[in-house]
């Protein structure tokens, strides 16, 4: 005790902030936006440019090398989430192949996703902590992950003209014009 300091605790609110009553960063997507992301259309994305990969067999050994340095690239983004995101350790080791490699990758990001709060999530840490919330490395870690299927996307477009096609199947789905009831056309 200091002899500056007064003996009484000072009444009235803490000038302390906690953390969940902290507002949200409006520049931070919510969980379950990351979510639904990695899990639905980003995995979706991959499998489909995994599967264009794997079909090219007779590809020269530099366009080999080269998809092969943007496939670890995308794993090690994927592998970036995960650690961004989790509190504990991901179980298992790795597989060796990169395909199952990324996989076993997506399924750590997306088990790490899911153990996060969403109700605190998003949040700013309170400002006595000297903590920077981790809803923006995590935010910023997706968008890696997003820019790393588009350089692989614009890689497997010089293998796989259809590649387009095959990433936009199921987008539109075109329903019968024509009311089945009245048989008349819908307007």
């Amino acid at each position: 005790m200091f002899a500056v300091e007064s003996l009484e605790k000072p009444k009235g609110p803490s000038l302390l902030e906690s953390w969940s009553s902290n507002e949200r960063m409006r520049h931070i997507s919510p969980i379950e936006v990351l979510r639904q992301r990695l899990d639905g259309t980003m995995r979706r994305r991959i499998e489909t440019l995994l599967a264009s990969c794997g079909s090219a067999r007779d590809l020269p050994e530099s366009v080999r090398i080269q998809m092969e340095l943007e496939l670890r690239e995308l794993c090690r983004a994927i592998d970036r989430v995960c650690e961004t995101a989790r509190s504990s350790r991901p179980a298992g080791h790795a597989p060796s192949e990169i395909s199952a490699r990324i996989g076993h990758a997506m399924q750590n990001s997306v088990a790490s996703l899911n153990a996060v709060d969403g109700q605190l999530y998003g949040r700013r840490y309170p400002f006595q902590t000297f903590d920077r919330s981790r809803a923006e490395p995590l935010s910023g870690s997706m968008l890696v992950v997003g820019e790393h299927i588009r350089r692989l996307t614009r890689f497997v477009r010089t293998i796989d003209p259809d590649i387009d096609e095959k990433l936009l199947a199921g987008l539109v789905v075109q329903a019968s014009p024509v009311d089945d009831q009245t048989r008349k056309p819908i307007a």
